[in-house]
């Protein structure tokens, strides 16, 4: 591919149907050369090149947006790693409050470092495992969107995200081709914890054409609500 980085994520999201703003992409570059610099010490992604970041990480990240709701939400990123997809959708969507939840105290001390940095304001990201959070009964249904970027299989993400979720919200697994496979092992998870996907998007990754798929799963007997979907 030899466009910049500018360019790949323009075009990119223009094929997914997004528009970004300059100022979106603009941070997005720096976010990427931040990771770069703290990679050498801190495993944070498999990246060497700030274009690397544009496509399979960045637009990856990003492909989410058009089913996100219109207004400002809460959302929780589960396992974020490196912060994806929570910090390129809060720098899409500066009007969204953001929670970013990792095991790894070095990864944390990243985000805190990106978020401090580019003076992010509505994120917060805390050194923790889901699973402490459940056993607190911490934030409780406190998030209209809880969603996790291929970190974990779907019947545990589901576990793990349904405590946290509004009864109206959604929870988004972002998953790649094997997804019909994770479907089918969370028929049980689905029926206790009374789930049901409500809509599933397939979309290819712009410039690689990598299969992506999102599956978006809310409360039985919760009909509307605030998504795009």
């Amino acid at each position: 591919m030899n466009l910049s980085f500018e360019e790949l994520v323009t075009e990119g999201a223009s094929k997914l149907g997004m528009v970004l703003q300059d100022r979106t992409i603009s941070l997005l570059r720096l976010y990427g050369e931040e990771i770069l610099l703290w990679n050498r010490s801190v495993n944070l992604v498999s990246a060497g090149v700030i274009t690397d970041f544009a496509v399979r990480h960045f637009l990856d990240s990003l492909a989410v947006l058009p089913l996100l709701p219109r207004e400002p939400f809460s959302m929780l990123d589960v396992g974020t790693g490196a912060g994806l997809p929570g910090i390129p959708l809060k720098m899409a969507r500066p009007d969204i409050s953001v929670f970013l939840v990792d095991a790894s105290r070095k990864k944390i001390s990243f985000l805190k470092e990106v978020i401090r940095k580019f003076n992010l304001a509505g994120i917060r990201a805390e050194q923790a495992r889901i699973e402490t959070w459940i056993s607190r009964e911490t934030h409780r249904k406190a998030f209209d969107i809880v969603l996790s970027r291929a970190v974990f299989p779907l019947p545990r993400f589901l576990e793990l995200s349904s405590p946290f979720v509004k009864d109206s919200g959604l929870i988004i697994a972002m998953k790649g081709k094997s997804f019909r496979g994770e479907l089918k092992d969370a028929e049980k998870t689905l029926i206790e914890k009374n789930l049901s996907l409500k809509g599933h998007v397939a979309l290819s990754l712009p410039f690689v054409r990598e299969e992506r798929h999102l599956l978006v799963f809310r409360s039985r007997g919760e009909a509307g609500g605030r998504s795009q979907l």
